[in-house]
């Protein structure tokens, strides 16, 4: 699958986007893929991909790429690695194939514990030896509590 990436888009509760470029990314794993239609014959039908799960190694090369950091980069100065596992509001990806096709993909979502934008469902976990970053979100996880709300 991979081969046929071009880009991720991580998109944030807040609109915040980090591009990641086919060559930065490890791994990519969705599972339970659906799609649902929203809408009436009205005002007209949006189709939404969304998955159970997801999964994504982020390499190295992304940490201190300010190139892929759309927006606030120049606010909070932390880099890529940071600034994903601070907030825990990763709303959707938009993957963008070799052809210049975009899909949206919903990711799940669970904030009802404390309403403040921050997603129990999505954990990270980073490899240290080898300066990668995992970014998992599932409701098939332990939820992680809000530390930096």
């Amino acid at each position: 699958m991979l081969q046929h990436i071009q880009m991720v888009n991580l998109v944030f509760e807040n609109c915040e986007v980090i591009q990641v470029q086919q060559n930065q990314i490890r791994d990519l794993r969705l599972s339970g893929l659906s799609q649902r239609l929203v809408g009436s014959l009205e005002t007209g039908f949006h189709r939404y991909l969304e998955v159970e799960e997801f999964e994504l190694i982020l390499k190295s090369s992304l940490r201190h790429d300010v190139s892929s950091r759309l927006l606030y980069f120049e606010v909070d100065g932390m880099d890529n690695f940071e600034r994903i596992q601070k907030y825990h509001n990763l709303v959707y990806v938009m993957i963008t194939d070799k052809k210049g096709v975009e899909e949206r993909i919903d990711l799940p979502w669970d904030d009802e514990e404390n309403r403040w934008f921050y997603n129990t469902f999505e954990t990270h976990i980073y490899d240290e030896a080898k300066d990668e970053l995992t970014i998992r979100v599932s409701p098939h996880v332990e939820k992680t509590k809000e530390k930096d709300a």
